[in-house]
């Protein structure tokens, strides 16, 4: 799970780098501070942060269940599948 969680996470950063790279802070960012005026911060916080922490809450609940699951302790066809997708 581990080893599957760093290649996901390396090609996701690959592409995030490779996206934005030279283009500086991203437009839609941008927009939104500017449609905030003073009160940017806050709607960052719930528009940004927020939810990129609940949604990585979300997404290692199923990676944490997984390493403390007993049953299998090898992997299955199911578990190929999912690392080729």
């Amino acid at each position: 799970m581990v080893i599957l969680t760093t290649i996901w996470g390396l090609r996701l950063s690959i592409h995030i780098l490779r996206r934005t790279w030279g283009r500086g802070e991203d437009l839609r960012y941008q927009q939104w501070c500017q449609e905030a005026g003073s009160g940017w911060w806050w709607r960052s916080l719930f528009k940004v942060f927020l939810l990129q922490g609940a949604l990585m809450w979300i997404i290692s609940v199923p990676l944490l269940a997984a390493q403390f699951s007993p049953n299998p302790t090898r992997l299955m066809w199911l578990d190929y599948l999912g690392a080729i997708l």
